[in-house]
C-alpha cells in the first residue's frame, strides 16, 4: 500500500525541499506520512471546495501547489481551512 511518505519521497525526485526559497513553506503541513492512500487530490491552491471534491472523491491526501499554512499560525478558528483538513482527517 502507498503512503503519504511514498509520495512525498517522489515529489522531492523533481522538487528537492532543500531548492525552496527561504520564505516558503513546503512539504507534509498537515497529517501523518505513515497513512496508507489510494487517492491524491492535485490543486494550485487548498480552498473549502478542494476539501469538499477530495472528501466526495475518497481522496486521503491533497497536493497543493500553495501551502495551506504561509505564516505561523496564531489560532484555528472553525472556518480556517486547516480546520477543515484537520477534522476531514
Amino acid at each position: 500500500m502507498t503512503k503519504i511518505l511514498d509520495i512525498i519521497n517522489f515529489t522531492e525526485t523533481f522538487a528537492p525541499l532543500d531548492t525552496q526559497c527561504e520564505w516558503d513553506n513546503s512539504g507534509l503541513l498537515v497529517g501523518n506520512s505513515n497513512t496508507e492512500i489510494t487517492k491524491v487530490l492535485v490543486c494550485l491552491d487548498i480552498t473549502h471546495a478542494v476539501v469538499k471534491e477530495a472528501k466526495n472523491l475518497g481522496c486521503e491526501l491533497i497536493l497543493s501547489h500553495h501551502p495551506v499554512i504561509f505564516s505561523p499560525l496564531s489560532h484555528i478558528d472553525t472556518q480556517d481551512i486547516c480546520y477543515h483538513l484537520i477534522r476531514e482527517n
